[in-house]
């Protein structure tokens, strides 16, 4: 699967260089492979809540990055493999896989395009964690996505952008319903200097599910970017959404038949359609305190879609903490919190907190050295279980220097 895409991601170059149009008299190409290796000890690798399942785990990951850039063209190729296997639970062994394919173009001044095309191959357990904080069964997901963005300059204070996407998410082992999504967007920005900016985002997408399911959300949100001086940043935005859901429920039906003397059960699939409104934010304050400590705090409101084929909504509010002890060496502690709730007629309620220290060391240009930990706690409602994790992990990280590159 990933070499095939590689080999799609190739051709597509070289279509890309054809369509563009453009007279390349020079050009910068480059090749920057590295490569991970991670050890890391889980205590609740499916994250149950009774029984427990410790092991360690052996991440390796090869990676790298490929550029070609021209005087109006920006082409990379961005791939990553992650090879995983459990000491004691080796049918757990997996490969995932994240690959981006990126086209940059300006046309001329005003004008300029990017075109993204992106395969994934992950595990909804982690992720699901990371994006909503709710837990889902281990399971693997592909995830096909094509998104395309314009952005017209009409003077030095007003522009426009706007595009689409479209989105394709498979289950092999059909434990969750398949995915297709399509969507649009538009935004207009005002930029009344290099450090003070406003704009407002337009958004809608459609997304059809293998179980007759359907969801489709617009929003509006209006947001204001400043920065203060020289060491505070802010981000301010709010708006609304409004979800419409279409799903079907099984209810039954329940008659004795005298004749047999037998209870007879006949399932019927009855359509259900809900429509929910709310209000979405977000929240971006970035501060440098001194040289070597500086802090970020972010929280926001999102409408999600869960594996489960269902609309919910996220509250997130993180904080980390940087310091640095010397030029090479640095801290990072990360603190997040999430409620998550399902909008439909008794959905589930989530609450997941993440306590996440690590350490880095950069041993030089190209290698670096990482360890760290997480904790991570959920308590569900609906129904009602805790369910609790600790993680240690060290990390080492080497990027080779651009190779085959010709300036």
């Amino acid at each position: 699967m990933w070499f095939l895409f590689l080999k799609k991601i190739l051709l597509l170059c070289l279509i890309a260089l054809f369509f563009t149009g453009e007279k390349v008299c020079c050009y910068d190409i480059s090749f920057t492979p590295g490569i991970d290796f991670e050890e890391e000890f889980n205590d609740n690798i499916l994250f149950s809540e009774k029984y427990s399942l410790d092991d360690f785990i052996t991440r390796f990951n090869p990676k790298f990055r490929l550029n070609l850039t021209t005087e109006q063209t920006d082409i990379s190729l961005n791939s990553k493999l992650s090879f995983e296997n459990f000491l004691h639970n080796s049918e757990l062994n997996t490969v995932k896989t994240n690959n981006m394919f990126l086209i940059k173009k300006n046309w001329n001044l005003k004008n300029s395009s990017n075109i993204n095309v992106n395969f994934t191959k992950d595990s909804t357990l982690e992720t699901e964690l990371q994006q909503a904080g709710i837990v889902a069964k281990r399971t693997d997901r592909y995830s096909y996505g094509l998104d395309y963005s314009h952005t017209y300059i009409l003077n030095e204070t007003i522009s426009f952008s706007g595009g689409g996407t479209l989105r394709r998410t498979h289950y092999p082992d059909n434990y969750y319903p398949d995915m297709k999504l399509w969507g649009v967007n538009f935004n207009p920005i005002i930029s009344l200097n290099s450090k003070n900016m406003m704009g407002l985002f337009i958004n809608y997408y459609n997304a059809d599910y293998e179980n007759d399911t359907t969801i489709r959300t617009f929003s509006s949100d209006l947001y204001w970017s400043k920065e203060l001086n020289n060491t505070l940043k802010l981000t301010l935005g709010t708006g609304y959404r409004i979800t419409w859901s279409k799903y079907y429920e099984t209810r039954y039906i329940y008659f004795l038949y005298p004749i047999l003397h037998e209870l007879i059960v006949i399932p019927i699939k009855q359509k259900e359609e809900e429509k929910n409104t709310g209000l979405i934010f977000k929240f971006n304050l970035q501060k440098a305190w001194t040289k070597k400590f500086s802090t970020t705090i972010t929280a926001n409101r999102v409408q999600y879609n869960t594996t489960t084929a269902t609309s919910s909504v996220v509250n997130n509010i993180s904080t980390s903490f940087n310091y640095k002890l010397k030029e090479t060496i640095g801290t990072k502690l990360l603190i997040k919190y999430s409620h998550t709730k399902e909008e439909i007629s008794n959905g589930k309620k989530s609450n997941y907190f993440l306590i996440s220290p690590a350490l880095n060391w950069r041993l030089d240009d190209n290698f670096f050295l990482s360890f760290g930990g997480d904790y991570e706690y959920v308590k569900h409602k609906m129904p009602d279980y805790n369910k609790h994790r600790y993680k240690c992990w060290i990390r080492l990280t080497y990027s080779f220097p651009r190779l085959f590159a010709t300036h």
